[in-house]
């Protein structure tokens, strides 16, 4: 926010008198007010911190509302050599008298119901601030401003200097959800009204808070775009921000700014110009004019780039393509060469992007904990766009800045340094005692109790990842069990976040009042329940106990065996009363138009229909999913990001090739997106222009095969495609041998070969002869696919496994070579899928890309199933392979779920992702549990043990007693 503007004018008017002294309407005698405004005068002209300070001691307690606002508001400007926002907790050190006056602040705007909102905005002004860490005066604030909102008495600027202090707060203190969302709605209604300025500061709060208010942010693009022309230069740079920060990618907006910012780039500071072109990198949004100007004037003035700007713009430019001028990157390298140091600041890393103020530190001064990872992350990126020889001094000072820095480091930002580090590329740079001192520096840094219960699951897969590529790993040392334990907290807490989330729609759906088949007269007819897995035992029962009959159909399998869990529903015997519809969890857009499909062959005309689900999965768009089938549609609740839509039948028929050619003129053809989150490939980066916004992928998937819909239903909405193998010498070439390949909506990647599949395809060894193999969460089954194609012989006896029904009707399409196909969460049911055995059958590998998300949310319960079971079901010398992201903790899973006798990870060469291999055996004297990708590495460790050799000389040399002088 503007400093000039800050509790400036508010305290002008109350010094010169206007309005009552003690902030209210309330009548005093003329001696009460003189007396008033007498103190009030002699706090205004305190000479200094220290007059100040005497003041406060001696009249704190008879302090009103304009006392307490214009004492903290001359604090704030002036607090002597007393620490600031910009230092950590245990160094902000406040004078007591200051402790009194927020101790009073809270009292007053507590029980004063007169304190007006110049007071008030004078005092958010001075906590944030002073960033005062202050439960009493924070809560009385809050509790101040909801009551003020009530009666409409706060404007623009007020809500803007109310979420700046909780913005600059956060790290103390967590925001109340309902007074964000007041004070959004509130903004959002006078938008029009707004200053540039106090648009800026709200968003860019919002964001910092990581609270994506959508009608807030709506209303700002529209006005934002409208009117760029009256944002300054830091203005506009941290409006973009804002909406990158929570991930809205806003076309027009985008554009405008950057038109704006192309024209007049010489007069953005180099911070503006660095959070700008962030905020493109954050969205993957390409700019190349944008991107030019910001790097040409980066070459033109490298060296006004302090450490901060010089990190974040190194971040943003090695995440881009278009526009990068050649110099831009080696000058930025060159700055944060001459401006690193291996020690940081004692500063609180507070140093992140702000709309107030930006405190240009001096060129010497060492970088703080968000400068520092900003440059570990732009470094983390630094091979694919320079050479190693260039790069290799910045990468060695960050190393050993992170080393130093590591004590003051918190959980999440100890895990993100130690993902950048443990790059393969950024390894390879590091000399032998640099990575003694990262290591030791990890190790002691995890072992603080107060870390510990912050370490994040993604901080824990991050850690272990990088102590595996450290000298001297130890699976059984104090540091792994120390990860070991947070990391089932982690995940309990992940998976627990997940059932909440997703039985939301359901507690919704319960909630309504009365319940929605109450007003049905059929009473014992059966109503559908499509899709619903979470809560719909709760469901059944609501219907069961309004005399209904609970049909359950769904896609997903939920246990070992479920009978409900079908490709497509069967044909009811008995007519359908009503439907409730489970919008997808697993994806949105031509699934969802299946899925009504689905339920619109089940269901008459006039069939009353629910549809729930969660706006995340996009069920707020649900409208054009069910335009073909279903009309009527409205929204009958919605509770904490959980919505009930009320539809009903069309007179469209959905089983007649002519009622297919009505539907295919209302859907538009589009390639289905895949699962989100689960690692599939995901979309390029967009690029901007002028000529109009980049298309969205069309919602909806029309029906492909019009002459099948008589048969089997869900052939309509197959597409056959064709897959591309990795070669099996682990080239990046594609085989040109290609196989015919069948998707439907849905799938995991859009049924396709995703990245991490590939990546574990390349570093698997060749199959043994004769092996069992099984694919664990096979999807459409591109593993198996791999497998079949690398043994010509056929001579591999494959099984395949996934909860998605639909996803097994495309495997036995395309993997017809396989044996058996399993249709089940987790473990298929011993006795039904062995009855003669009456035990599991045993494989020699076990081959799986594991999801680990359940729609929207984290959940591990799928790996974690994969791992507790797998142990029984491998052979002797059998293997288990997994492939997940970086940072998903699949080795602490292995440890403590696994009882595994040996693990072993292979980073991929991108450092994106790892494959997992364990055993319950000790390993033959082959070693036929290393993958290729570990061979692959035997030429680094063996220079890796040189330097270890040479290092360890050294120091023994150095420890030896000098001989005696004769």
């Amino acid at each position: 926010m503007n400093t000039n503007r800050g509790g400036g004018a508010a305290n002008r008017e109350l010094n010169n008198g206007r309005g009552s002294p003690f902030g209210g309407s309330r009548r005093f005698n003329a001696s009460e007010a003189a007396a008033a405004r007498k103190l009030n005068a002699s706090i205004c002209t305190a000479r200094d911190a220290d007059a100040l300070l005497s003041i406060i001691q001696s009249h704190c307690s008879a302090f009103n509302s304009v006392h307490c606002a214009t004492a903290l508001h001359r604090y704030a400007r002036n607090p002597g050599p007393q620490a600031t926002a910009s230092s950590p907790p245990s160094e902000r050190v406040l004078p007591k008298p200051v402790h009194e006056l927020c101790n009073r602040a809270a009292v007053v705007l507590h029980t004063d119901s007169t304190v007006n909102a110049r007071s008030f905005t004078s005092i958010c002004w001075a906590v944030g601030k002073l960033g005062l860490d202050h439960a009493d005066l924070l809560n009385a604030i809050e509790s101040r401003a909801r009551d003020l909102l009530s009666k409409q008495l706060l404007d623009g600027y007020a809500l803007a200097n109310l979420i700046w202090a909780l913005a600059n707060v956060k790290e103390d203190h967590e925001a109340d959800a309902s007074l964000l969302d007041q004070v959004g709605n509130a903004a959002a209604e006078m938008i029009q009204s707004l200053s540039a300025q106090e648009l800026t500061n709200l968003v860019w709060g919002f964001a910092s808070l990581k609270r994506r208010h959508r009608a807030l942010f709506e209303a700002a693009a529209l006005d934002v775009t409208r009117r760029v022309a009256e944002f300054s230069p830091q203005g506009i740079s941290q409006t973009v921000w804002a909406f990158s920060k929570v991930g809205l990618h806003k076309h027009d907006l985008l554009l405008a700014a950057a038109n704006a910012a192309r024209a007049d780039a010489p007069r953005y500071d180099p911070h503006s110009l660095a959070a700008l072109a962030w905020a493109f990198a954050n969205l993957e949004v390409e700019h190349g004019g944008l991107i030019r100007a910001i790097s040409e004037q980066l070459v033109a003035r490298a060296s006004t780039f302090d450490v901060e700007a010089a990190s974040q713009l190194l971040w943003a430019l090695v995440r881009l393509k278009d526009g990068v001028l050649p110099g831009a990157v080696s000058a930025l390298v060159s700055r944060l060469i001459a401006l690193s140091s291996p020690a940081l600041s004692h500063s609180h890393p507070r140093s992140g992007t702000h709309a107030h103020s930006h405190a240009h530190a001096h060129a010497s001064a060492p970088m703080q904990p968000q400068q520092l990872l900003y440059a570990l992350g732009a470094a983390a990126k630094l091979d694919t766009v320079a050479p190693a020889s260039a790069t290799k001094t910045l990468v060695c000072q960050l190393a050993a800045a992170a080393a130093a820095a590591a004590t003051r480091l918190t959980a999440n930002r100890l895990g993100i340094a130690a993902w950048a580090l443990a790059r393969p590329a950024i390894m390879a740079q590091l000399a032998y005692a640099t990575r003694i001192l990262w290591r030791d520096a990890l190790r002691a840094r995890i072992s603080d109790p107060q870390v510990q219960q912050h370490l994040s699951w993604r901080s824990i897969g991050h850690i272990e990842v990088a102590l595996r590529s450290l000298p001297e790993f130890d699976e059984d040392s104090e540091s792994m069990k120390v990860l070991n334990d947070a990391n089932e907290k982690a995940v309990e807490a992940a998976e627990e976040r997940s059932k909440t989330i997703n039985a939301a729609p359901v507690r919704t759906l319960l909630s309504l009042t009365p319940r929605p088949w109450s007003r049905l007269k059929s009473a014992g007819a059966p109503v559908l329940l499509a899709g619903i897995d979470d809560g719909c035992d709760d469901v059944c029962d609501s219907l069961r106990a309004g005399g209904f009959e609970p049909v359950v159909w769904r896609r997903f399998a939920n246990s070992a065996h479920d009978a409900a869990a079908l490709a497509w529903p069967v044909q009811p015997q008995k007519p359908i009363a009503a439907a409730v519809i489970r919008w997808p969890w697993y994806s949105a857009g031509a699934a969802a138009s299946m899925l009504s499909h689905a339920v619109a062959t089940t269901t008459t005309l006039a069939t009353p229909v629910w549809i729930i689900g969660n706006a995340d999965e996009g069920i707020d768009g649900c409208e054009l999913a069910l335009k073909p089938f279903f009309d009527f549609v409205k929204l009958e609740k919605s509770e904490n990001g959980s919505m009930v839509y009320s539809a009903r039948r069309t007179g469209v028929s959905s089983s007649s090739a002519s009622s297919l050619r009505a539907i295919r003129s209302l859907l538009s053809p589009a390639k289905d997106s895949g699962k989100p989150g689960d690692g599939s490939n995901g979309s390029a980066s967009k690029r901007l222009s002028a000529k109009g916004r980049k298309q969205k992928s069309a919602a909806l998937l029309q029906p492909e095969r019009e002459s099948e819909a008589a048969g089997d239903p869900i052939e309509v909405w197959s597409k056959d495609e064709t897959l591309h193998l990795p070669r099996q010498d682990g080239g990046s070439a594609l085989d040109r041998a290609a196989l015919p390949w069948r998707v439907f909506p849905g799938l995991f990647a859009g049924g396709g070969l995703d990245v991490m599949s590939t990546a574990l395809l390349k570093a698997l060894p060749p199959v043994p002869p004769k092996s069992r193999v099984l694919d664990f969460a096979c999807g459409s089954g591109t593993l198996s696919a791999a497998i079949v194609a690398r043994r010509l012989g056929g001579d591999v006896d494959l099984h395949m496994l996934d909860a998605d029904a639909v996803a097994l009707t495309a495997a036995r399409r395309n993997v017809p070579q396989a044996k058996r196909f399993f249709l089940c969460a987790g473990w298929p049911d011993t006795a039904l899928a062995f009855p003669k055995r009456k035990k599991p059958i045993k494989y020699d590998w076990i081959v799986s890309n594991p999801p680990v998300h359940r729609g929207q949310p984290d959940d591990f319960s799928v790996v974690k199933a994969l791992i507790q079971g797998a142990r029984r079901r491998l052979r002797k010398h059998g293997i288990l392979w997994i492939v997940a992201q970086e940072q998903v903790p699949v080795g602490r899973l292995l440890a403590v779920h696994g009882r595994c006798a040996w693990i072993q990870s292979a980073i991929s060469e991108d450092g994106r992702f790892v494959i997992w291999s364990a055993g319950k055996r000790t390993r033959l004297g082959d070693r036929a549990g290393d993958s290729a990708a570990s061979i692959a590495l035997s030429s680094s460790k063996k220079k890796r043990k040189q330097e270890e050799a040479v290092f360890k000389r050294v120091l023994a040399r150095s420890s030896k007693k000098p001989k005696a002088c004769h």
